[in-house]
């Protein structure tokens, strides 16, 4: 199906290659200056991905061994791992199902078991930031902002409420660099035994550096819209499983051509998510209020990057059921985190946080990216409406027959 929407872009660029290539040869990764406009104005440093940063972060803090850190069930395994890394232990919180971000309420029963707090803000979407600080009472608290670069809460960046925050360039994540990730401190002192840290960390070679861009790059042609149809999406999980862009926990650095193209892609990011909270915001006028579904609408003191575009179904079935009736009409979707509870279980958690279980089973992110067209965003709105449609006269059918019966 040449003509299938991709469920988001990788927009991984020549210029962004051409760049990385060039910081390859050099070896050591770029300075981070210059950076500031996208990740505020603080500490910042290289990482080797996302989940090294908290980790690093978290063994600054010097919080001793066992500690327990709270995160949200709904979120990416690799926050757990992350936590694990670090010698400290998960403790999984529920989301409030509007924000789909940690409940303050829930975090609020937990905090004084915790020593620290892991807020995410998922999909764009900015968490419940001041309620989180307040019942955190003085705990650390350190911002999952990996997807929410430029989102704020009343004209304050996302990562600048706690001690810290960080970022992942993992191959599909909203800055695409081919791994590697970024920690931004807003404590001076943490900011020294960061970097510190960091310091410590093993370098990559210049072979690492050069297959991590030249597969960035094959990944980003694959999700563009000529190849997305016809190959693309068929060899989608293979790119995903890649053991160059698999984001993984080890000692080693940031690849210098990662580096770079965080720099090329990022003095871009600013456009680019401003088209893509346009495409949103027209998808939700499109959309309307369906009955029973959860719709990525911002309060009045947020603004969302809208990195994704996150849409809560009444059920399973239903999302499954729309899911297939959209793909079979040329647009595909995405049901991220779908397994966290289970994954989780590997983390020891046994229950408790229903509404991150039933959303993590009823979601769907729909394409919204940068590229769409006027026409594009009617297709994907009109599509997902007729989808939802038919699979509820078909279930009303279904239960009238049966009761007739």
């Amino acid at each position: 199906m040449s003509t299938l929407i991709p469920r988001f872009a990788v927009p991984y660029t020549p210029g962004a290659f051409a760049e990385a290539c060039k910081a390859a040869l050099a070896l050591t990764p770029p300075a981070t200056s210059g950076l500031e406009a996208v990740f505020g104005q603080r500490e910042i440093v290289w990482t080797g991905s996302g989940r090294q940063a908290l980790s690093l972060i978290l063994r600054a803090l010097n919080l001793g061994a066992g500690a327990k850190i709270a995160v949200p069930l709904l979120s990416s395994s690799a926050v757990a791992a992350a936590v694990k890394a670090a010698g400290c232990e998960p403790v999984f919180v529920d989301v409030h199902p509007r924000t789909l971000t940690m409940d303050p309420n829930a975090l609020a029963r937990l905090r004084y078991k915790v020593a620290a707090i892991v807020p995410v803000h998922l999909f764009g979407n900015v968490a419940h930031i001041d309620e989180i600080m307040d019942a955190a009472a003085g705990v650390p608290v350190i911002e999952d902002t990996a997807q929410s670069p430029l989102s704020f809460w009343r004209n304050r960046l996302t990562g600048t409420f706690g001690v810290g925050s960080f970022y992942s360039f993992a191959s599909s994540k909203c800055i695409p660099a081919g791994g590697g990730g970024l920690a931004a401190i807003n404590n001076p002192a943490l900011a020294v035994r960061v970097r510190e840290l960091a310091a410590k960390l093993d370098s990559r070679g210049r072979m690492d550096s050069f297959r991590r861009a030249a597969m960035q790059l094959a990944k980003a042609a694959l999700f563009s819209r000529v190849l997305y149809g016809l190959i693309g999406n068929r060899l989608r999980a293979a790119t995903e499983e890649s053991g160059y862009l698999l984001a993984s926990m080890d000692a080693r650095a940031i690849a210098a051509s990662s580096a770079a193209a965080v720099k090329s892609l990022a003095a871009v990011l600013p456009q680019r998510l401003l088209r893509q909270r346009q495409n949103s915001l027209q998808l939700l006028a499109r959309i309307g209020r369906p009955d029973g579904v959860i719709l990525p609408v911002e309060p009045a003191d947020a603004r969302y990057a809208y990195t994704l575009f996150p849409v809560v179904l009444t059920n399973e079935s239903e999302r499954d059921a729309v899911r297939q009736a959209m793909l079979e009409q040329g647009v595909d979707t995405s049901t991220i985190h779908h397994n966290c509870a289970e994954v989780a279980t590997v983390h020891f958690y046994n229950g408790g946080c229903l509404v991150s279980e039933n959303v993590a089973r009823s979601l769907l992110t729909l394409p919204n990216f940068a590229g769409l067209k006027e026409s594009d965003l009617d297709r994907v709105a009109s599509v997902f409406l007729t989808s939802l449609k038919r699979y509820r006269t078909t279930v009303r059918v279904r239960c009238t027959v049966e009761v007739k019966a």
